[in-house]
């Protein structure tokens, strides 16, 4: 996997969310829930190697959440295990089952 194959729109096969990866390694985190609506969080990505990417999505402040009350940044370091031009599968760090994201 290069660089450039990651930019682009993928969707979470597991879960209602998907990441944007902007050339310029800002990027989009969006999850929608229940009720419909879809929450976006601001992200940013950098590419590692050909079989690794971290993904940095930036958390707002919840006061009223025990230790976000400043906000945080949320990051994935991503293992690629295959990865076409349609799909990728990848490991997250203590996770047992990897997941699968489909370009959009």
């Amino acid at each position: 996997m290069k660089r450039e194959e990651l930019i682009g729109n993928w969707k979470s096969s597991k879960f209602s969310e998907w990441m944007h990866l902007n050339s310029d390694g800002t990027g989009v985190h969006e999850k929608r829930a229940a009720d419909g609506t879809v929450d976006s969080l601001t992200a940013t990505w950098q590419y590692v190697d050909d079989t690794h990417w971290k993904f940095k999505v930036v958390i707002p402040p919840e006061p009223d959440t025990p230790g976000l009350e400043a906000g945080a940044i949320d990051v994935s370091d991503f293992e690629v295990i295959s990865f076409s031009r349609e799909r990728m599968e990848v490991a997250l760090f203590d996770y047992e089952s990897t997941f699968i994201y489909e370009r959009v």
